[in-house]
């Protein structure tokens, strides 16, 4: 685009006809001066004679709107617009009127010598072309310049009067070459009679419409499905009938289905049957929520190797734009913490330690866990001396390595340390212990002791994962958790046993109380021996010596009881001074019963050093055998036995059947 001189000639004189401005333009001779003082001076008289006002002063206003481009025209081809590209003209005083070459600034100076009211500013309109991808200006990186490949915005500029450079402009200061950038002007600005049009508004949103549309250019609705698809939980459309209409690939990931496999089909074929009920529920009272989200509710799905997974549940009605009635659901895969709040809730319900330790053990299948859990402890019913260890979860290899020396777990139980296997193939278990955990699929595994509030292992937790390689910082956060919640278990146990202890223990002595005795005979289905004991001289000893030393010599003589039975035999204090022993029962043979009545009766003989006194008391032992009677009925018929050994003069024994 380059000026002719036929463009950059001065104005025509006031008053002329177009024709004879056009004549003025082609005129051979340059004006002179004057010529140029009289027609501006014409020009000026011209504008005030349209207008009652004054000519107002030409503004810069500094706001907002998109940059002028200022690509220069040499960098510029045919049919091409630069974003609202202007080529101002300017006559100097100091130059020859008809040469003046185009600039690339939006309002010029001449040289810094701007006389007020003389030299005037020339803006002159340009057509408007698509900017062309092979221009040189069509490179974003320009600067001052905003250029859009895929929809190249034009703003147009409207056409304006000439006006002289009043001395109170903004322009007045400038220097020769000063460029104003478009984006320090706001629609409705005037630079030096330049208009600046707003920018076309956005589209509006569909009726009834609360979503944002797309800025242009950022995706393509097929872009937008690839991220759909990449997104890492399950969205999908269900109508009305509960039919799945739509479903990105996480979706499928999750069923282990392709998508074809599953589209159309009714949701509910995919849901739990124990929670059918639940979920057609949740959808049938949905319009409760109308445009909000509702959620999350935990629900069991099931995938195509029938196998059932907790989810998350979010679901929210269809927008209008689809015109399909019914929701947008997304699922989650629940994480490990979302099991734990099982096991938080049998915490706190105070269920069994096996419930609550089994929640923990299948935490580890969740995210991001992803393995196989197990979790270990000590096995009560093999007794306290035993290193037996039973299991609570799943255990991918033979059980036979429960108990087997020198495995990890073992190691972590009885050293108190974390025993983690990073890969399988590459570490120093045994050829066997290798092969076996190969043949399962494992290739690593997380080992971690569990521990009471004492800091004394309790329990193991094991996590086979298919794949080799440390604990990232995410699943040891998760590790953490779960090994905090079964020490919690663990301590609930231990309290809960406490507070039993504390129910059915006699406080002073330590053996079962008459409580813990009552509770026996009503649960008791196994027939038992009965030993009844009462001690001689004992009122006789808190009438000496107090009841402080009373209770001691009681206290000392339920030692010598305990000392003296079987392990398996069992202690209650049912009174001041009364004891019952129940016994494994021995059959039709009292020959064993008479035998540890006479050694209970030799042990509580023996005196009792107290402070500077040793006092002496003695017992009396009534005897009944179970038979074919009831607990209950035996423990009477040992009482009935002790009162016939006192009658006799005690420091002895009597059997019920004697």
């Amino acid at each position: 685009m380059t000026a002719t001189d036929n463009e950059l000639a001065s104005p025509p004189p006031h008053g002329s006809s177009p024709d004879d401005r056009t004549a003025s333009k082609s005129a051979d001779a340059p004006p002179s001066i004057m010529d140029e003082i009289e027609a501006l001076a014409a020009l000026v008289g011209e504008t005030e004679e349209q207008s009652d006002s004054p000519i107002p002063a030409p503004t810069a206003s500094i706001a907002r709107s998109r940059p002028m481009l200022t690509t220069p025209v040499a960098d510029s081809t045919p049919d091409e617009t630069l974003h609202a590209r202007v080529e101002p003209s300017v006559v100097s005083p100091a130059s020859p009127p008809d040469v003046a070459a185009p600039t690339d600034v939006a309002a010029v100076a001449d040289d810094g010598l701007l006389a007020p009211a003389v030299t005037p500013l020339t803006i002159e309109p340009l057509s408007l072309e698509p900017l062309s991808l092979d221009s040189p200006a069509s490179d974003p990186v320009v600067a001052d310049a905003i250029v859009d490949p895929v929809a190249p915005d034009v703003v147009p500029i409207e056409p304006v009067r000439t006006f002289p450079i009043d001395a109170d402009s903004p322009l007045a200061d400038m220097p020769v070459d000063a460029t104003i950038p478009m984006d320090r002007l706001a629609p409705g600005d005037v630079l030096d009679g330049l208009s600046v049009p707003a920018p076309p508004a956005p589209p509006a949103p569909p009726s009834g419409s609360s979503n944002t549309p797309y800025p242009s250019g950022v995706l393509s609705d097929a872009s937008r499905l690839v991220v759909l698809d990449a997104m890492p939980v399950a969205v999908f459309l269900i109508d009305s009938m509960a039919t799945i209409r739509f479903a990105n690939q996480r979706t499928a990931d999750m069923l282990g289905l392709t998508r074809e496999e599953f589209l159309g089909r009714s949701v509910l074929d995919f849901v739990n049957t124990a929670d059918i009920d639940f979920a057609a529920e949740l959808f049938n009272v949905g319009t409760r929520w109308e445009s909000q989200m509702m959620g999350p509710s935990r629900i069991r799905y099931v995938d195509s190797s029938g196998q059932s997974h907790w989810t998350q549940v979010w679901a929210q009605a269809c927008p209008e734009e689809l015109g399909i009635e019914g929701y947008i659901v997304s699922l989650t895969s629940e994480s490990v913490r979302d099991v734990l709040a099982t096991a938080v809730s049998s915490v706190a319900a105070d269920d069994t330690i096996d419930h609550t330790l089994k929640a923990i053990a299948l935490s580890a299948r969740a995210l991001p866990l992803d393995g196989i859990g197990a979790v270990l402890m000590p096995d009560p019913s093999a007794g306290d001396s035993s290193t037996e260890l039973r299991m609570i979860g799943d255990w991918p290899i033979d059980d036979k390595a429960i108990n087997a020396l020198g495995t990890p777990w073992r190691k972590a139980l009885e050293e108190g340390v974390a025993c983690d296997i990073d890969d399988v193939a590459a570490s120093g278990l045994a050829p066997a212990a290798r092969q076996l955990l190969g043949e399962a699929g494992v290739a690593a595994l997380f080992v971690r002791p569990i521990v009471d509030a004492n800091r004394t292992a309790v329990g193991v937790l094991v996590v086979f994962r298919s794949e080799a390689g440390t604990a990232s910082p995410n699943q040891e956060d998760h590790l953490i958790d779960a090994i905090r919640l079964a020490g919690m278990a663990f301590g609930q146990k231990r309290r809960r046993l406490e507070l039993e202890t504390a129910a059915l223990r006699d406080f002073l002595t330590g053996v079962g109380n008459r409580a813990a005795l009552n509770d026996r005979l009503k649960t008791e289905r196994r027939a038992a021996d009965v030993l009844f004991i009462d001690l001689d001289r004992f009122k006789a000893v808190n009438d000496t010596y107090g009841h402080d030393v009373g209770d001691q010599v009681v206290s000392m003589a339920a030692g010598r009881i305990e000392n003296t039975v079987r392990r398996d035999d069992r202690v209650y204090r049912t009174g001041g001074d009364e004891f019952v022993v129940l016994c494994e029962a021995s059959g039709d043979d009292e020959t064993e019963r008479v035998v540890l009545a006479e050694r209970i009766i030799d042990r509580l003989k023996e005196p009792f050093a107290i402070g500077d006194d040793d006092i002496r008391i003695g017992a009396t032992v009534g005897i009944a055998a179970a038979g074919d009677r009831s607990l209950l009925d035996t423990v009477r018929a040992a009482d009935q036995a002790l009162y016939a050994a006192k009658e006799q003069g005690g420091a002895g024994w009597a059997h019920d059947e004697t």
